[in-house]
């Protein structure tokens, strides 16, 4: 989760020759099929969710041995999920089977009495100076299929570009000159908002005279958001940026106060999954509001918010959508009972309710891309489904008959 969606780029995997049909079988099915591969039997995993802006930076010159490194520990611990690497730190989410001692709940955002024998946790402590923030929850099995760890430019993707108009807003007071570079003058170690634990978040959210902003994107939201949040309708966080110089510039304000979003607001109050990209978007806003206009984020995300708030005094209403097999979670970071499959055609989340549609095709199509999928990719996605049903009734597939003629 990146994206957050773009963050899960597809990758290459090598599949080794067996005289074992039953093998080749399985085979398929971890390369096509996430969900189907042997990670469906039931052993205890730990999620673990981290980032962490880095000052100084890191070397470049050092990202490729520190990959190498965190990937041969990662593979140790049978880890699976995707980490980014970039000179201003690291971000992302693993699974690995784990047996805490006492809970294996989620945590605060260090280390708790019972991750003593995590060496995992421990491992990528070490090599951040013991200032990960971390997200912990628990599975009944392996929710990512395969470990990718990624040299990136930015650990979270916004293209935030300062322009003369950002730069002459009233709390910049350095004048920096325009960005030629994605997020060159976005750096959260240098300005960030203020953090908000999550018992603290519901006065602040109450108050008519704070801007609840939700910083995900629409398929996000869709799942799950704060009572009266305002919903940018992005669909990649590389939009959030514009939609803050079109609605929270000053010069664009309504100063009359006569126009919803475009008042000068007298507080703002973000919010994202985890808490990286309000790092990021609370780092631009402050650039774009006057000096006056605090901004806040949840710290931990919602997550944190899930984990810490019974239902009974929570103001979000729904499920967090999560970047894995999960699809989604709800309070006590379990998984949701309403949102359990994404569409393979858009990777949209489905409630149980869209999976009733007519519109829903298994493994094809949704209500939400059902009307603009193409006509060859319907085909390929219902040869695909085909494939996968077959492999779990255990019949060869073309794959194995290709690898018994190689």
């Amino acid at each position: 989760m990146s994206t957050e969606k773009e963050t899960y780029n597809d990758q290459t995997t090598t599949v080794p020759r067996s005289s074992s049909s039953s093998s080749r079988t399985t085979l398929r099915r971890n390369d096509d099929n996430p969900q189907l591969e042997e990670s469906t039997v039931m052993t205890p995993h730990r999620v673990l969710a981290l980032y962490k802006f880095v000052k100084p930076q890191i070397p470049k010159e050092s990202l490729n041995s520190l990959q190498s490194e965190i990937e041969t520990v990662c593979h140790n611990h049978h880890a699976k999920g995707t980490l980014l690497l970039a000179e201003e730190g690291i971000n992302g989410t693993i699974c690995y089977p784990f047996s805490p001692s006492i809970n294996n709940n989620a945590s605060d955002d260090t280390i708790s009495d019972n991750d003593g024998n995590d060496s995992l946790l421990k491992f990528l402590q070490s090599k951040f100076d013991n200032a990960l923030r971390i997200r912990i929850s628990s599975a009944d099995r392996a929710v990512f299929a395969r470990l990718k760890v990624r040299i990136k430019k930015e650990i979270v993707t916004m293209h935030w570009q300062e322009t003369e108009e950002t730069n002459d807003t009233n709390n910049n007071d350095n004048n920096c000159p325009t960005a030629s570079s994605s997020c060159a003058s976005c750096n959260p170690t240098e300005q960030v908002g203020e953090y908000v634990k999550p018992h603290d978040w519901n006065r602040l959210i109450l108050d008519p005279d704070t801007l609840l902003i939700d910083t995900r994107n629409e398929y996000e939201i869709d799942v799950g958001t704060f009572r009266n949040a305002i919903n940018p309708h992005t669909q990649s966080f590389v939009e959030f940026p514009d939609w803050m110089k079109d609605n929270l510039l000053l010069d664009k304000c309504d100063t009359d106060n006569n126009n919803d979003i475009r008042k000068v607001p007298k507080r703002i109050a973000m919010f994202c999954t985890g808490g990286i990209r309000c790092e990021k978007a609370t780092s631009a806003c402050l650039k774009l509001v006057p000096k006056d206009v605090p901004v806040y984020h949840l710290e931990g995300g919602i997550l944190a918010y899930l984990n810490d708030i019974p239902p009974e005094q929570s103001l979000f209403e729904g499920d967090c959508y999560v970047f894995d097999q999960r699809v989604a979670v709800t309070y006590g970071l379990q998984p949701s009972t309403i949102y359990q499959q994404s569409c393979h055609g858009c990777r949209h989340p489905l409630s149980n309710d869209d999976l009733k549609r007519d519109d829903f095709v298994k493994g094809v199509s949704c209500r939400y891309c059902s009307n603009s999928l193409t006509e060859r990719k319907v085909e390929r996605y219902a040869a695909r489904q085909r494939q996968i049903e077959l492999a779990l009734l255990g019949k060869e597939t073309c794959h194995d008959i290709f690898l018994q003629n190689r």
